[in-house]
């Protein structure tokens, strides 16, 4: 019985320890969208919270206030996120189905096995390009610029340990 009663009481101080924590870091603050005055950490303040809850974000996110209104225009070019100045889209583009070919071939001519140590359990294998993607255009999708290496050993040949610069070419 004393056991049962002790833990009830740790737990209702518990309970009141979070209640009060969280209390004291929250902020009254209007709903863009219904207007209702809420509580709100103030976490969600600083990552720009403005909506009493999900469903009022939910309605507020609907026509030209969606996301992706417009067709998404605010998001291209220099607005995007992935937005490299200087790089052409030729250079970032990726044609997904000639690459997953690519490295499925390398696979293949490499017998699914690590060329620099042997891993040949699969699942973490990486076709690595020897002649640098951006670099070497032409030979983006040539058999003979892949080499199949394990994860381990694909980022100790892009790290600080690989000072002979194995499997990679750099320039023309």
């Amino acid at each position: 019985m004393i056991s049962e009663k002790h833990n009830i009481a740790s737990r209702k101080n518990l309970l009141k320890a979070i209640e009060a924590r969280h209390k004291a870091g929250t902020t009254i603050m209007n709903c863009e969208y219904c207007g209702r005055e809420c509580l709100v950490h103030m976490a969600r303040v600083r990552k720009g919270w403005r909506y009493c809850s999900w469903e009022c974000r939910r309605k507020a996110m609907v026509g030209d206030n969606a996301p992706n209104a417009g067709g998404g225009e605010w998001m291209r070019g220099e607005n995007n996120i992935n937005y490299r100045h200087g790089k052409s889209a030729e250079t970032l583009h990726r044609n997904l189905t000639l690459v997953n070919q690519w490295r499925r071939r390398v696979f293949a001519r490499d017998n699914y096995v690590c060329q620099r140590c042997g891993y040949d359990k699969g699942h973490i294998l990486k076709a690595h390009h020897i002649h640098l993607w951006s670099k070497f255009l032409e030979l983006r999708y040539e058999l003979s610029n892949g080499i199949t290496l394990c994860d381990d050993c694909h980022k100790w040949v892009h790290g600080k340990e690989n000072i002979n610069q194995e499997y990679i070419i750099k320039c023309k």
